[in-house]
């Protein structure tokens, strides 16, 4: 119940305070004396648009507070908390208008907005004039009314329940169709796009080694001159460096004979000849395993050739390709499910319509009852 009115400085009232006692309340007065503002007062606490004048001649702000008992309503705490006040014993309501026409609203002290004084003033008030019916001439409120009526606040609340989740059921099964129907466009070219790439057997790193095989294969005869040049240089050919050096060696064991300090040197420059030698030996197992294969070249680079198509239709690597082929796999798996879904869904969806049916037909049952006793 609205407990206690207070305004100050709106329109011609200087300063008001009104305290309000269970049950009837009436407030009488001559034309003029300000009944009209103090309606205008708790529509404008109420969320109304603040009217012109409003500030009283030579004020600043207008005050406007209201102090409503909401302790003996069951059921008002609950909506209350459903739009955020959770103080529900007390509501105090309080806006401030400056004459510059801008506008401050508190509820239990703390800021807020018209938009949730609008909401609180329809759980708290309805206010009827000689022409204002409000809640009456408000077609949203007239299925409540007519409900309150027949006592079917609790078959329509399940009603509800069971609508919302047809229709959730429904919006689901709809989205499936179509994005079965899209699928099903797409279900060839994806069959064939997987096929495709599981058919090539490609494997990680495959590329590197390829191209290291095409720079091998193509550059045979330049392999084979190069460590047969080498090989003969150091070992095989006439004059070779190993047959100067063990001349070197030679000489140096010689004179090692007359200067035994030189011993060490000789030693040294035999190790390095046992490590040329090592090296000529390793040129020419080289060599004579380099092979000539044109056929193996191309074969190469055939298969070079197979990666950058794949690469081109379906990523940059061959990583990139494995991923996009576990995707299409994905959505052929998931096309796969969806009509076990879709199925499940006909049925859920037809068992919610049948509650729905039973719902209103014991709200028709219990409204007719009610009516032939009445």
């Amino acid at each position: 119940m609205l407990a206690e009115l207070r305004i100050k400085n709106l329109a011609i009232v200087d300063e008001i305070d009104m305290v309000f006692s269970r049950g009837l309340n009436v407030l009488t007065g001559e034309t003029g004396a300000g009944k009209s503002i103090i309606i205008n007062a708790v529509n404008m606490l109420l969320g109304d648009r603040a009217f012109d004048g409003l500030v009283r001649t030579g004020a600043e702000t207008a005050t406007a507070e209201a102090l409503f008992d909401i302790s003996d309503h069951p059921g008002m705490d609950e909506k209350l908390r459903a739009i955020g006040i959770t103080d529900t014993r007390e509501l105090l309501i309080k806006r401030m208008v400056t004459s510059s026409g801008r506008s401050r609203v508190f509820v239990n002290g703390d800021l807020s907005s018209l938009a949730l004084i609008s909401k609180v003033g329809e759980i708290l008030l309805s206010i009827y004039g000689q022409h204002e019916h409000q809640n009456l001439q408000r077609p949203e409120k007239h299925l409540d009314i007519l409900d309150d009526y027949g006592g079917l606040k609790t078959v329509r609340k399940r009603y509800e329940t069971s609508f919302a989740e047809m229709e959730r059921l429904v919006r689901e099964l709809q989205s499936l169709k179509e994005a079965e129907d899209q699928l099903m466009r797409d279900r060839d070219l994806m069959q064939f796009q997987s096929q495709e790439i599981a058919v090539a057997q490609l494997r990680e790193n495959e590329e590197e080694t390829l191209q290291e095989q095409r720079r091998i294969l193509s550059n045979a005869e330049r392999l084979f001159e190069g460590t047969d040049g080498a090989e003969s240089m150091l070992y095989s050919g006439e004059s070779s460096i190993s047959e100067k050096l063990h001349t070197t060696l030679h000489n140096i064991k010689e004179i090692s004979k007359i200067d035994p300090s030189i011993e060490p040197l000789a030693k040294t420059l035999e190790s390095s000849i046992y490590q040329l030698e090592e090296v000529a030996y390793s040129l020419r197992d080289y060599r004579e395993k380099i092979d000539f294969d044109p056929q193996g070249l191309e074969a190469v680079e055939h298969r070079l050739d197979e990666l950058q198509k794949l690469k081109k239709k379906y990523g940059p690597t061959i990583r990139e390709i494995f991923q996009f082929k576990d995707r299409l796999d994905q959505q052929l798996e998931q096309l796969d499910s969806k009509d076990q879904r879709i199925k499940a869904l006909n049925g859920s969806a037809a068992t919610s319509s049948a509650s729905q049916a039973g719902s209103a037909k014991q709200s028709a049952s219990i409204f007719a009852t009610r009516g032939a006793f009445e």
